[in-house]
């Protein structure tokens, strides 16, 4: 049986940044989401070269092994970036990540590198069929912090790959089996680190896909927005004559035109790829039919949903014994129907195995807890794994070198909450400067009655007061008012604390003393005998 994928795509810059990094292809037997990285625009123009570099796939008939055509496919879009990097260097440190799905008759391919994810709705229970490539995940896979911790981890963004024009990239890569009625979700992280996965498997519940699509979306911005999202929506459909293959991208590949002959979604006033399905059929070229001539354009049909235009599946339910679930223990023995198709490899109807060695799926950082998927055997090293890092452990260089070039763009969102955070803060204390300018105490300074202007308080532990005029000794008080200066007296206006400083004076003074406290403008004491005395002090006054 031979399936086809039919596709809603949306982009939007989101709330904080300034540009579009991500970039997504939709056609009828691939889509991508890539989400770019580096700054200085490089984070668009990786992802959209990789977009374009993967392109050809939708066309191409799969004649050899579909996972080593998914392999080949994006080394050579790592090689076109080192290409690209090698003919101007300025390029350097850009990088994107990259999830691919390859449909081959009933067989579907993933590639994955990075943390843009992977999801697939079936039967109403949403999985997460890739595996993130981070430094908090691989923690969380080893048990050394628990998924709570890694969502507030200082090393969350930091990615573990990433394709960079590097050598050493290697894709997780995994064969599922392709099921009528089954709906596929692609994503940046602007979405999966904003919105719950519940949500999402509500949203993806809806029954049109652009519907499901551009909800997504309105999500990710009502969530703060602080990243570009991204989303590919894909149902699996029969193959049919009369189906428009026209591809569609958005993002940086709609706008730097990467794939030449596909639709490119246009960018609206708010920055986003939100274009209704009508709107779309009016801007796409002349559709494409395998194996035929062009056609002559967009059919009624189209323009109602058609090309590009993900439409549910409206099938029954594909009939089958094995409805037990979408996950199974790791190493438990199954038994998997043949492939289709030359070259094919046995695919699991349970739409788990990884003939590769792909790492069991666990639940990333922003979504609830999912089940472990995947059919490894006790030991077995994933393809492109890596070796564990212990919590305390410092990265190597090497491994800092490619968190750094991969955590630039995701350092920039942090330095956005981080001036937002200052700014709050630099308000707060010239508003608390303002205040304290307009406040009059009575206290104690070196021993005399003091006038301070300010709080006698200090908020956030700093000092907002100083003395503005110094009067007589404390001592020529008696000892109730002394404490009552010590206290403090706080006045309404300078004015009022004035007249307080007059008024104690009125008292009666506190016996005679044969020395005078340090006089505030010198710091040195009055000795015994020299004038002036206490009593001179306390008749004359202050300074």
């Amino acid at each position: 049986m031979t399936f086809r994928l039919r596709y809603a795509v949306r982009s939007h810059v989101g709330n904080v940044r300034e540009g579009n990094e991500d970039s997504a292809f939709a056609g009828s037997r691939l889509a991508v989401v890539a989400d770019g990285m580096g700054g200085h625009a490089a984070g668009e123009v990786a992802s959209s070269a990789a977009i374009s570099a993967l392109a050809h796939l939708d066309e191409d008939e799969v004649s050899v092994d579909l996972l080593d055509a998914l392999a080949v496919a994006v080394q050579e879009a790592n090689d076109q970036l080192r290409e690209m990097v090698d003919a101007e260097p300025g390029l350097d440190g850009m990088g994107t990540t990259l999830t691919v799905l390859l449909a081959s008759g009933s067989r579907l391919g993933v590639a994955h590198v990075g943390d843009s994810r992977a999801y697939l709705l079936r039967d109403g229970e949403l999985t997460m069929v890739t595996h993130d490539q981070t430094l908090v995940q691989r923690m969380v896979d080893e048990g050394q912090i628990t998924l709570e911790q890694a969502a507030h981890h200082p090393r969350r963004a930091l990615l573990t790959q990433a394709l960079d024009g590097r050598d050493g990239v290697e894709p997780d890569l995994s064969l599922r089996e392709l099921r009528r009625g089954d709906r596929y979700l692609l994503c940046s992280d602007g979405l999966s680190g904003v919105v719950h996965e519940e949500t999402i498997a509500e949203t993806l519940q809806l029954p049109d896909s652009d519907t499901a699509a551009e909800r997504l979306i309105e999500l990710a911005l009502k969530g703060g927005g602080p990243d570009n999202v991204t989303v590919v929506v894909a149902d699996v459909v029969d193959e049919a004559a009369g189906l428009s293959d026209t591809p569609i991208v958005a993002g940086a590949a709609a706008e730097k035109d990467s794939v030449p002959g596909a639709a490119r979604l246009a960018l609206n006033p708010t920055g986003g790829h939100l274009a209704s399905a009508a709107e779309r059929a009016r801007k796409l070229l002349p559709g494409r039919r395998r194996g035929g001539s062009p056609s002559p354009g967009l059919t009624a049909d189209a323009a109602e949903g058609g090309a590009g235009t993900a439409v549910p599946a409206t099938d029954p339910p594909d009939e089958r014994s094995d409805t037990t679930g979408i996950h199974r223990i790791a190493g438990a023995p199954s038994e998997a129907p043949p492939g289709e198709g030359p070259g094919a490899r046995p695919v699991d109807p349970v739409a788990d195995t990884n003939p590769r060695g792909h790492e069991p799926v666990v639940d990333g950082i922003a979504g609830g807890p999912l089940q472990v998927g995947g059919n490894d055997a006790p030991g077995s090293a994933p393809r492109g794994g890596t070796t564990g890092l212990a919590p305390d452990r410092p990265l190597s260089p090497d491994e800092h070198a490619a968190a750094h070039r991969s955590g630039r763009r995701r350092g920039g969102r942090r330095t956005a909450v981080f001036a937002g955070v200052l700014i709050v803060l630099v308000l707060v204390l010239g508003g608390l400067l303002l205040f304290a300018r307009s406040q009059w105490y009575v206290g104690e300074s070196a021993g005399r009655v003091a006038l301070y202007q300010g709080l006698k308080s200090k908020p956030l532990g700093l000092p907002l007061s100083s003395v503005e005029q110094t009067y007589y000794p404390l001592a020529c008080l008696q000892p109730v008012d002394q404490t009552r200066i010590r206290n403090g007296y706080i006045a309404q206006d300078r004015a009022d604390a004035t007249r307080f400083v007059v008024a104690l004076r009125a008292l009666p003074a506190a016996p005679a003393s044969p020395r005078v406290p340090p006089d505030s403008r010198t710091g040195t004491a009055t000795p015994p005998g020299a004038a002036p005395t206490l009593s001179a002090e306390c008749s004359a006054g202050g300074s």
